[in-house]
């Protein structure tokens, strides 16, 4: 809500009004430098010359008034006994004796002993003698400039301290390029070769991890074991093999302070070995065996005629119907990413679709593609490649590719 002002016309005490109707009554010359105003809070009426709101210049508008005050009709007439309407509160103890408590000053009532003269008699001595103007308050041009000089001061002195500290720091820096310090090359962990048989030790404490790196080949099984100490069903030891790129090959994750895992790696490459001291509070000592599984010497065994091993080509005795299917079957190493395409003989035939079984499961599907398969099996076995003609029309010889084994 607006704040209320009370003020003086003629010297009678008006009806409170919005510093909106202040400025109004200004500007129309009802409300004169010399009326008097007071609003809740204040502790006595002040001249309306005094509110800045209402005259920016208070000087010029008291001379202006005075100027034209030798008319008589235009003198100040004196306020007396003014109050403010009751509800309206001011400090409390500030009243006169005649003036309730929360109700304004009189109009006339100036703090002792500096009493100011009536607005009559004010009047009148001025209308009697020229008009003064009050001094023009001095512009504050100068102390800015004065504060602006001061910070250019300011700033020149800091940029010569600035600059003569670096001087000092580039003249007695030593030449460190004439002796640059050594930097030790990190070694890189090497990847340790199985030959046959690998034995390590961890020691791990409660929820502890830790690995080793090996090189490992392609196509060859290999025994994993772990022995936890002490060797109680409240240890319980955890076994991973994870890739250069940190995918898991095998893990063992049972309970239990003991773990046994076979493994056959698909590619040559360096793989770490992870043993990790899980759900329990006792210190643990892991002792780690890897040796190579002894392997048959299977490429000695007698095949029969019909099934191929290394790498070559064989077509079709005769060409294949349409939705029509030969077999074809090979001896798969273990490990090894065997690969088998076929390719229609026939011009304009359509797409051929392979199937791959084991010869000891021809009705389970191990993988199949469109045109060529591949995949890899971790025992040596002999396997069975359905080919089947996928031509709605025409019949054709089919060609085949493989590569099964080193």
């Amino acid at each position: 809500m607006a704040e209320m002002w009370y003020y003086t016309c003629e010297g009678k005490q008006m009806d409170p009004v919005t510093m909106k109707e202040l400025k109004r009554l200004v500007g129309d010359g009802t409300l004169k430098p010399t009326d008097m105003v007071w609003k809740e809070g204040m502790p006595r009426w002040i001249r309306a010359s005094s509110v800045r709101e209402l005259f920016p210049d208070p000087g010029v508008a008291l001379d202006k008034y005075f100027t034209s005050a030798k008319d008589p009709e235009r003198k100040a007439s004196p306020v007396t006994s003014l109050t403010a309407p009751a509800g309206k509160s001011s400090p409390a103890g500030l009243g006169s004796a005649s003036t309730p408590a929360g109700s304004p000053p009189h109009a006339d009532e100036e703090p002792q002993p500096n009493r100011r003269r009536s607005a009559d008699s004010a009047t009148d001595e001025d209308s009697r003698r020229p008009p003064r103007r009050r001094p023009e308050a001095k512009g504050n041009g100068s102390s800015i400039f004065i504060i602006l000089f001061v910070l250019f001061g300011l700033v020149v002195l800091l940029g010569g301290l600035f600059g003569g500290v670096l001087i000092l720091v580039l003249k007695f820096k030593p030449a460190v390029d004439q002796n640059p310090p050594v930097v030790e090359e990190k070694k890189e962990k090497r990847a340790t070769p199985i030959n046959g048989v690998e034995k390590f030790q961890f020691q791990l404490r409660p929820n502890e991890r830790k690995d080793k790196l090996f090189a490992f080949r392609k196509g060859v099984h290999y025994d994993i074991a772990v022995k936890g100490q002490p060797n109680i069903q409240a240890v319980n030891v955890h076994l991973f093999v994870v890739d250069a790129n940190g995918n898991p090959e095998i893990s063992d994750v049972g309970p239990g302070p003991n773990r046994q895992k076979r493994w056959m790696p698909r590619e040559d490459g360096e793989y770490r070995v992870e043993v990790a001291n899980v759900g329990g509070d006792r210190d643990v000592k892991a002792d780690v065996t890897i040796k190579e599984a002894n392997q048959p010497a299977a490429k000695n065994d007698p095949l029969p005629k019909d099934v191929f091993v290394g790498k070559g080509v064989s077509d079709s005795k005769q060409a294949i119907a349409p939705n029509r299917d030969f077999i074809i079957r090979f001896r798969v190493e273990a490990g090894y990413q065997a690969s088998v395409s076929a390719t229609p003989l026939a011009p304009k035939a359509d797409s051929v679709k392979l199937y791959v079984y084991k010869d000891s499961d021809p009705n389970t599907v191990i993988a199949e593609a469109n045109a060529r398969v591949t995949f890899v099996l971790p025992d040596q076995t002999i396997v069975r490649v359905r080919i089947v003609n996928e031509s709605k029309k025409r019949p054709t010889k089919i060609s085949v590719t493989f590569d099964v084994g080193p």
